[in-house]
């Protein structure tokens, strides 16, 4: 498996800290960089695994789509956002946006997550935390991981 944090030696230590690393779930060896089951079966510690999408659904309709539930408090005092009740789940999550070609990409705008579904041979389904909501969509980029407890 691949994982990137930045290549920025200035600030690699701070930012792995803060944002976490980022994943790909793709198998380099192949072609068609194909979804590694391997690889996805054995990112999480023992007793945690990748969600799958309907885990990450079951998630988003609980929080009724509302992404101010999930966000973490430092993502309000970034953007100025005042009064709003906001991570009361105990998510925490970050605008870490995601890791393409050697940089980071959208950090403070996006959060993206990997799920354990396939949506066809070398895409992913992932959840995307942007723009004030949570959507279900595909990837191919190394993004964020979330480990679920079993």
């Amino acid at each position: 498996m691949r994982s990137s944090c930045t290549d920025n030696d200035c600030i690699a230590e701070e930012y792995c800290k803060k944002f976490g690393r980022y994943y790909s779930l793709k198998d380099r060896g192949t072609e068609a960089w194909l979804l590694n089951r391997d690889v996805v079966d054995s990112v999480c510690p023992k007793g945690w695994h990748v969600p799958s999408k309907d885990e990450w659904q079951i998630l988003i309709n609980n929080v009724e789509n509302d992404i101010s539930r999930l966000l973490s408090s430092e993502i309000y005092l970034f953007e100025n956002t005042h009064g709003v009740e906001n991570d009361i789940c105990g998510f925490s999550v970050l605008y870490a946006g995601n890791y393409q070609s050697g940089e980071i990409k959208w950090l403070f705008s996006s959060a993206d997550f990997w799920t354990r579904t396939a949506s066809d041979p070398y895409y992913a389904v992932e959840a995307l935390f942007s723009s004030g909501e949570i959507k279900l969509t595909q990837d191919y980029n190394t993004i964020s991981l979330r480990c679920l407890k079993d």
